[in-house]
């Protein structure tokens, strides 16, 4: 099988079938903390109900590609950056921290973390925000995520 994952606009979609793919959602709440698990909660995709309130529970064994974006807005801070935090087990993997940094106020920020993660059953992913600035004044407040198993 094969197909497309796809945002247009307010509209997610999926075209076609994956047989790899294992979830896909978006989230589109407004988030004004750091380091705040992101429920992707608008689900698309899950065909196993393995993703529940922001945390994905690996269901086999393998590697797990993990692609996830995030939209932000620096507010009134004008030395700020927004991205992304890869959580297994409740660990920071791999951060897209400094993603997105702009030297003026209320600028859009866009960034994105990819990744393959290796994974037994039972491991848990969660993707976490990331602000940086003064006084945090920035925020994130929408994205979406895909997990893709990749490999045995």
């Amino acid at each position: 099988m094969s197909g497309i994952i796809g945002s247009a606009g307010s509209k997610s979609h999926i075209i076609g079938n994956f047989d790899n793919v294992v979830f896909f959602g978006e989230h589109n709440t407004t988030l004004t903390s750091a380091n705040v698990i992101m429920n992707f909660d608008t689900n698309i995709y899950n065909p196993d109900g393995n993703y529940s309130t922001g945390v994905y529970t690996v269901p086999s064994a393998g590697d797990y590609l993990v692609i996830a974006t995030s939209k932000g807005q620096s507010g009134t801070s004008t030395d700020s950056g927004t991205g992304l935090r890869l959580y297994k087990n409740g660990s920071e993997v791999d951060a897209s921290a400094a993603i997105g940094y702009v030297s003026a106020t209320d600028t859009r920020l866009q960034g994105t973390l990819s990744m393959v993660t290796s994974c037994v059953a039972g491991n848990t992913l969660q993707i976490n925000n990331y602000l940086e600035g003064p006084g945090n004044s920035n925020n994130v407040h929408g994205g979406l995520l895909s997990i893709i198993r990749v490999g045995a």
